[in-house]
């Protein structure tokens, strides 16, 4: 009896045990998400410097100002263990519009101005990245709501660079429209250390907060006059300064569309100030040495985009 019950059960088990389902996989340590923005990005950039002796101490102020630019960013962020947080943003724009102003002054505080044009900016190119490690402080979910909170540190690396020309000139004197009048390119690399907070509001609808502060900028300036023969060119005039700070501040709201899809819409302002440095001015007699008073970039815009989580 006990050798056909055997067998028997055996028979029984072995089809039971071939059909069984396989045991799932484990969840992956990793949250990935992987999205584009497109931010309509306006703003100025300003600079000045002071005379060789000190007085005037703005001699020469030149701004791009309403430099509007349509900006493609695409960015990655990664969560291991909802702990360990990477991040990174790449951004590209070309400019949609603005105007160039060159004044200088005979006297401090921008007084006794005896030079002064406007140009139209025919061409910049914004560029930006940044790449960033943090720590995920604490998470959590909230009744009602499909999206999950977080609140988050970090610290990293910026690169950003822009380019500008600008054409022909009005005011103290005219030049024909399509003639180059100045080329300038600014960079700057800057430390970041920032907070970002998600916080769920009502089923697939949250809101996104993101503050992040530039302790440390260093500041490059290339210029370049092509219709001054008096000056060196590629570059005419130079500048650096290290020290400068900056920040930027962004909110938005987000929508889970479920299947790991999700929109979003918000504001965001960028500012950097390089801080004083050193200029130069490249003329055919040799180099001649100032104080660099400031670099200050803004640029302010909304933005819409969307991700996806893998």
């Amino acid at each position: 009896m006990r050798v056909t019950v055997a067998p028997l059960a055996l028979a029984v088990m072995l089809p039971a045990v071939a059909w069984a389902e396989p045991a799932p996989p484990p969840p992956s340590p990793w949250e990935v998400n992987l999205g584009g923005r497109l931010i309509y990005a306006s703003g100025y950039t300003t600079w000045n410097t002071q005379a060789p002796s000190g007085s005037p101490n703005v001699l020469s102020e030149l701004t791009w100002r309403g430099v509007d630019s349509l900006v493609s960013e695409i960015h990655a962020d990664a969560v291991f263990r909802d702990r360990l947080v990477l991040q990174g943003t790449v951004g590209v724009g070309p400019i949609i519009g603005g105007a160039f102003l060159d004044s200088d002054f005979a006297g401090d505080d921008r007084q006794n101005r005896f030079s002064h044009t406007r140009s139209d900016v025919t061409g910049e190119t914004l560029i930006y990245s940044s790449i960033d490690v943090g720590f995920r402080l604490v998470s959590w979910t909230q009744p009602h709501s499909a999206v999950r909170g977080y609140l988050q540190a970090f610290t990293g690396y910026q690169f950003w660079i822009e380019y500008y020309e600008a054409s022909g000139a009005n005011g103290s004197f005219s030049i024909p429209d399509d003639v180059v009048v100045v080329e300038e390119t600014f960079t700057f690399q800057s430390i970041r250390l920032g907070a970002e907070a998600k916080v769920p509001v009502y089923k697939g609808l949250a809101l996104r907060l993101r503050g992040v502060y530039l302790p440390w900028t260093r500041t490059d300036l290339r210029d370049n006059h092509p219709l001054r023969g008096d000056l060196e060119q590629n570059p005419s005039f130079k500048a650096k300064a290290e020290g400068g700070t900056g920040y930027q501040l962004e909110g938005a709201v987000l929508y889970d569309l479920g299947n790991r899809f999700s929109v979003e819409a918000g504001f965001r302002y960028w500012k950097i100030n390089s801080g004083d440095g050193t200029f130069t001015a490249r003329t055919t007699s040799g180099d001649s040495k100032s104080k660099l008073n400031e670099i200050i970039i803004e640029r302010y815009g909304p933005w819409a985009g969307m991700s996806y989580r893998f």
